[in-house]
């Protein structure tokens, strides 16, 4: 075989003078022939003429012989990929509309298959990842008293039953000592953004606290030094671990990185390892992820504060669960054994904790699900919108592949003379269709190059979109290009191809012969490919309605969003955070700074009140807690909470309906006094009055007891499509102490204008303390309508590039229509019609499948919708008003496509029109 591969290579290098060697030969038989002839007495042009019929047709020779070297066929594809470009260099209209069709299609789907690749395809770049396992619990019923951290805890919302992510420590430990035969476990921690100092300066970093074994079991790559190890997760230890991205982002690529010391949040740790490239832990995003920084858990009260850690609960506490865990199953092991041997240690864990409520925790069992992905909080939250994006792209492709079959069609009118030529000629139908598929594919090709950089440009805008939540504020996603992404773009280029090229190149070479050399306009073969383009129309149509509708619903969402009431004067308020951690401060110290800062703040001119507080409101975090009341017969409530200082519903303007805000010692008072707001009220207390009552807030054990000072108008918390829930505000002092802190400005003028001001106050009383996420309270607001924003303006911008193909395609219907009915109209104009007639008869032709491709579009919509139905927010999926203005919108351009041609029709001189036929 490779024999005979290289002996084809060889003939293929060498065929000119093969080619020519053949020639030759067959011009000395023929001679040699002709030589004999005339030896038996033919003269010298008979004896020629007989040797030619004697020797055969010597084309056919020449070709029989070149088969035989085994390059035919690569050279025919050559002649006919010559023949592509040419005449799609002779056709540059034609040529350029279909190239950025299909650069827009193929790209736009490259771009979402590139933030679909790296969301749910990529696995972790780690040592053998299909053998990694995800640890998570469940229980019949939740557990109560157990304090949760950096948890996506969920109840099965029919059967009640409680799913957590999160372990105590112990059960780390026990499920590293006990299992160790069958899954190498480990675990981590990540408690989000702190300050890491050297000699240059402070920067942020993600912090991720590990166990010993993390980097062995998880086999990371390592670019320089080593991982941490069981040594270094004990008491008094300081090593650490960065990624590549953040030694080459934030310490530049510092030579002298290993045993360098870093100060995070104050504590000095000693640099031992740099991981590979690409690896920044076992998540995406969210607050477990990516890291740039890895610890050891043992640290956790060195570097995290209290506000990160469970308050001052210990990090051993039975109660306190927030570690989460992967493991590595040993070879051999199944999921189901592991899981089963590992349910037994996690219950035999919770029955020696010494705590009633974990011992009799109802079922409590271990769940194991593939991690080789890692955990990915993100894949959960936009899965269903990339998917949603997937099929819109793929119908903006479909469209595309429409539009160019609807020209290719009225191409083919044009073309169909020298069809019957070629095919006259003796051209066989298969050759003349490979060579119009040939054109498609060069379309396609070029279209999929533009395509590519436009993807390479699109991907990460997308995903910037997708992941614009605070809650992903960390997030990173690897848009490398990979064999997955050049694959799907290798298939969607000869895909679309297909689609657009073979019908048309079907119905290009199905010709009458004779009635197409004789010029014959009316000829049954194109009546086919006339109704074929009305078909094509048609589903044009249909799908931008779909697409233009869908644009519609989701612009009516954002305006509905934007004005919705979110109970707070969102204008002419400047938002931004402090973080104290990196300082090493005590929290008596945090405390007295940040007042120092707020006074200072409200002095500054142009500001009228100022307030801090833990979590921005439509920030998109919560915290939460749990209160109860006699009405609930002491049963807790699920709360959400929110740390603030006593200007805080002033600066809001979120205004109290009863009572009064904290008072500023609350010394006065018997217990910590709280805020709640009208649905707190409600669910705690029923119609009763609230102010003055005392209830329980449950924040673990002991319960505490405190008393509402008032009660606050109902308002959006950390999303504006939430419904409104309980919600409670509780000084900062009346719990653990925080060393960040957002603060809110209300301004009497632009906010922006007032963050230089208020920097230079701040760096007056520390002149290191960065502000950080500095914006307005309305851009937060839009930030939070991420993902209504990026449908919305794509949905528009694909409704108006459906809008645009298929005014193209319209014109070229027209187009082609009137030509063919050239002199049937001139018959009409010589037998009186007026050109109001003829245009309305030209118009109608064409918008009755613009009519049917409207009525189809609004069935398939009844259906489609229901996809997005989730995304729209005050309007109806099938809502009339939006609809009924797409379908007005594509008849305007419809008419406006086809009024061209039809005008021409109508204008048409009668005397060249019947010269013609």
């Amino acid at each position: 075989m490779n024999r005979d591969f290289f002996r084809r290579l060889a003939a293929f290098r060498q065929r000119d003078r093969l080619d020519r060697d053949l020639r030759e030969e067959i011009q000395n038989h023929l001679a040699m022939q002709a030589e004999d002839n005339q030896r038996s007495g033919m003269d010298v042009a008979e004896a020629r003429s007989a040797a030619r019929r004697q020797f055969g047709n010597s084309t056919v020779l020449v070709e029989q012989s070149r088969e035989t070297w085994g390059w035919g066929p690569f050279e025919r594809l050559g002649q006919d990929l010559k023949y592509a470009w040419r005449t799609l260099r002779n056709n540059p209209a034609f040529t350029l509309v279909a190239i950025l069709s299909l650069a827009l299609g193929i790209g736009a789907n490259t771009a979402i298959f590139s933030v679909v690749n790296a969301v749910l395809l990529r696995s972790l770049p780690v040592r053998d990842p299909s053998q990694l396992v995800i640890l998570g619990a469940s229980a019949d019923v939740a557990i109560p008293g157990v304090r949760v951290q950096n948890s996506h805890d969920k109840t099965d919302p029919v059967t009640g039953r409680r799913f957590y992510n999160t372990f105590p420590l112990a059960v780390a430990r026990d499920f590293r000592a006990k299992a160790a035969d069958q899954v190498d476990a480990f675990a981590f921690f990540s408690p989000g953004k702190i300050g890491v100092n050297d000699s240059a300066g402070s920067r942020p970093g993600f912090l991720t606290l590990v166990s010993g074994n993390f980097f062995e079991a998880l086999g990371a790559p390592m670019a320089l030094g080593r991982g941490l190890t069981d040594a270094d997760d004990q008491t008094g230890t300081s090593a650490i671990v960065i990624t590549q991205f953040f030694w080459e982002h934030s310490l530049n690529s510092d030579a002298a990185i290993l045993g360098k010391v870093l100060r995070l949040n104050g504590a000095p740790m000693v640099v031992v390892g740099v991981t590979g490239a690409n690896f920044r832990g076992v998540s995406m995003a969210g607050f477990d992820g990516p890291a740039d920084v890895f610890a050891p858990l043992n640290a956790m009260e060195t570097i995290v504060p209290d506000e990160f850690r469970g308050g001052s609960r210990p990090k051993a506490a039975p109660d306190y669960w927030w570690v989460q865990i992967l493991g590595r199953r040993r070879p051999g092991v199944s999921m189901q054994a592991a899981a089963s041997r590992m349910t037994a240690i996690f219950r035999g864990t919770l029955a020696d904790s010494g705590l009633a409520a974990l011992q009799h925790a109802r079922n409590p069992r271990i769940l194991l699900d593939p991690g080789d992905k890692g955990l990915n909080p993100l894949r959960e939250r936009i899965q269903f919108p990339l998917l949603i994006l997937m099929v819109v792209v793929g119908v903006v492709l479909l469209l595309a592949c429409v539009n160019i079959a609807v020209l290719q069609l009225a191409r083919a009118a044009a073309r169909q003379r020298e069809m019957a030529v070629r095919l006259s000629l003796g051209a066989g139908r298969a050759r003349i269709i490979r060579q119009l598929l040939l054109e498609s594919l060069s379309l396609s090709a070029l279209g999929a190059v533009a395509g590519m950089s436009l993807g390479a440009w699109g991907a990460p805008v997308i995903a910037h979109f997708l992941t614009a939540l605070p809650v992903f504020s960390s997030a990173w996603l690897d848009l490398s290009p990979d064999l997955r992404i050049f694959g799907f773009t290798l298939l969607a280029t000869v895909s679309t191809a297909a689609l657009f090229g073979l019908t048309p190149a079907w119905q290009a070479t199905g010709v009458d012969i004779a009635s197409s050399l004789k010029d014959a306009p009316h000829h049954t073969s194109r009546r086919g490919a006339f109704r074929l383009g009305k078909m094509l129309i048609a589903g044009q149509t249909a799908l931008s309605l779909i697409l233009l509708g869908g644009s519609g619903l989701f612009l009516r969402t954002l305006r509905n969003l934007y004005h919705l009431d979110a109970g707070f004067d969102r204008g002419h308020l400047l938002l931004f955070r402090l973080d104290l951690r990196q300082f090493g401060r005590q929290p008596e110290q945090a405390d007295q700074e940040f007042e120092r800062i707020l006074e200072a703040i409200q002095n500054v001119p142009g500001v009228r009140s100022a307030a801090a507080m833990s979590h921005l409101l439509i920030g998109g975090w919560n915290n939460s807690t749990e209160l109860s009341s006699p009405r609930t017969n002491w049963q807790p409530v699920d709360t959400s909470l929110n740390f603030v200082t006593r200007d805080f519903f002033t600066t809001m303007r979120m205004p109290l309906v009863a009572g009064r805000t904290f008072q500023p010692s609350n010394a006065a008072s018997t217990a910590p006094e709280v805020v709640i707001n009208q649905s707190a009220a409600r669910e705690l207390f029923g119609g009763r009055p609230a102010v003055g009552q005392i209830i329980h807030q449950h924040t673990g054990n002991p319960i505490i007891d405190v008393q509402v000072a008032g009660v606050a108008r109902d308002a959006k918390f950390n999303d504006l499509r939430r419904e409104i829930g309980p919600t409670v505000f509780v000084p900062f002092a009346s719990s653990y102490r925080f060393l960040s802190r957002a603060f809110a400005v209300r301004t009497s003028g632009d906010p922006l204008t007032i963050a230089g001001p208020i920097r230079r106050v701040i760096a007056a009383i520390n002149k290191d303390l960065p502000m950080t996420d500095v914006k307005t309270q309305t851009a937060l607001i839009d930030e939070s309508l991420h993902q209504e924003r990026l449908f919305a303006a794509l949905l528009t911008l694909f409704g108006g590039f459906a809008l645009l193909l298929a005014a193209i395609g319209l014109h070229g219907v027209t187009a082609y229509t009137t030509a063919r009915r050239t002199s049937e109209i001139g018959i009409r104009v010589a037998l009186g019609a007026q050109k109001g007639q003829v245009l309305s008869l030209v118009l109608r032709q064409v918008l009755w499948p613009v009519a049917v491709g409207a009525i189809a579009g609004l069935l398939v919509s009844r259906f489609a919708t229901r996809w997005i139905e989730s995304f729209l927010f005050g309007v109806k999926r099938l809502d009339t008003a939006t609809f009924l203005a797409a379908c007005c919108v594509l008849i305007l351009v419809a008419l406006a496509a086809a009024f061209g041609p039809a005008w021409r029709a109508a204008r048409l001189d009668p005397m060249k029109a019947l010269r013609a036929e």
